[in-house]
């Protein structure tokens, strides 16, 4: 039989095994974290994350159905969170111009307070990064780079707006460039959601 990953003994000598049971523990207090002011609000976690996508994004990702792609999420559960936050008032629906069938989805007059909330409620986490020394910070956030970059080319993650998937870069053994910006993309410059996202074909 197979060890799973979170037995105590076989993360003991494996690093691999350490570094999995890490991100899974990482996301754990993401979960907490959020859960204090969800709470609060009486809304669920997810609802919360849907409020930070929507404010975050530009209408065109705003809808039920990219949502659910997003989140790997059905149609029908992010329509009934969906309709909970436009009941308290926390989303708007507005008709779209092109098909008046669909709809975009913007922050109602309640959602930014509770946004502001949410952003102090990662201060901790902020808190730990910013104590880090620079190159630190570079080899995490190449590790974070590659996971993403890695499962989304397995086809493990369906919705990415990151460099890779984007039709103005290009990549070479010497380095990364983005065609709309015209210049060469340093690890420090390279975007993992990036609002002139425009996707390549695959």
């Amino acid at each position: 039989m197979t060890k799973s990953l979170f037995e105590l003994d076989q993360q003991a000598g494996n690093l691999d095994a350490k570094i999995v049971s890490g991100l899974d523990r990482i996301a754990t207090i993401y979960k907490s974290l959020y859960w204090e002011v969800s709470k609060k609000h009486a809304l669920s976690p997810i609802q919360i994350q849907f409020l930070i996508f929507i404010k975050n994004h530009e209408s065109r990702y705003n809808n039920v159905s990219y949502l659910a792609r997003e989140f790997c999420m059905t149609k029908a559960t992010v329509s009934e969170a969906v309709k909970m936050l436009v009941k308290k008032e926390l989303l708007i629906k507005e008709a779209s111009d092109q098909d008046k069938r669909s709809y975009q989805l913007m922050l109602g007059a309640n959602a930014n307070s509770i946004l502001d909330e949410l952003e102090s409620c990662l201060d901790p986490v902020l808190s730990v990064v910013r104590k880090l020394p620079r190159d630190k910070k570079d080899e995490i956030f190449d590790f974070i780079r590659i996971v993403i970059e890695e499962m989304w080319k397995a086809g493990q993650i369906d919705v990415q707006r990151h460099c890779p998937g984007c039709r103005h870069f290009l990549k070479n053994e010497e380095a990364a460039y983005c065609k709309l910006l015209q210049k060469k993309l340093p690890l420090e410059e390279y975007r993992l959601d990036c609002p002139e996202f425009e996707l390549a074909d695959r």
